[in-house]
């Protein structure tokens, strides 16, 4: 019977040893799990805040559009101005010399940079200034911008040779 008690030493020793190590499996194991939970959470928590961080740097972008809009618009709206206030010294110019020169043709000569609409809102601002008819404004803004075509063709040709 010793081989016998032996022998179921042996077993309850490596039952002992089994149970042990399955323990100690059970214990890594849920530690893996928490580990595993705190590592989703972070993850979660990542996520979040990298939408946080998308959701304002579009609510930035949307921020700095508007404001280069309202940039924009007030740059344009002061070149419109400071135009005008030049188109309007311009017109006080032309009626100060109707008097002496009797066209406002010299003034369009020395500005090429005037379009035909303002070249039209000036003739017609310097006669109605010097109260004449739109009929008379029109029949000079005719002559103006017929000399101004030859000289603009004659200066194409002096600068093409």
């Amino acid at each position: 019977m010793n081989a016998a008690l032996a022998m179921s030493v042996i077993a309850v020793l490596v039952s002992l040893w089994a149970l042990h190590w399955r323990r100690r499996a059970a214990i890594a194991a849920e530690r893996s799990a928490n580990e595993a939970i705190k590592s989703a959470a972070a993850a979660e928590a990542s996520a979040s805040a990298a939408t946080r961080s998308a959701a304002a740097a579009e609510q930035s972008a949307a921020t700095a559009a508007e404001a280069l809009s309202f940039a924009r618009q007030q740059a344009e709206q002061s070149a419109l101005r400071q135009r005008k206030q030049w188109l309007d010294g311009l017109v006080d110019e032309g009626m100060r010399d109707w008097p002496q020169r009797g066209s406002v043709y010299h003034i369009v000569n020395r500005e090429p940079s005037l379009t035909d609409g303002e070249i039209q809102e000036f003739v017609r601002a310097v006669f109605s200034g010097r109260g004449r008819t739109l009929a008379e404004a029109d029949a000079h803004l005719t002559h103006v911008l017929e000399r101004r075509e030859k000289h603009l063709k004659g200066a194409g040709k002096r600068d093409a040779c």
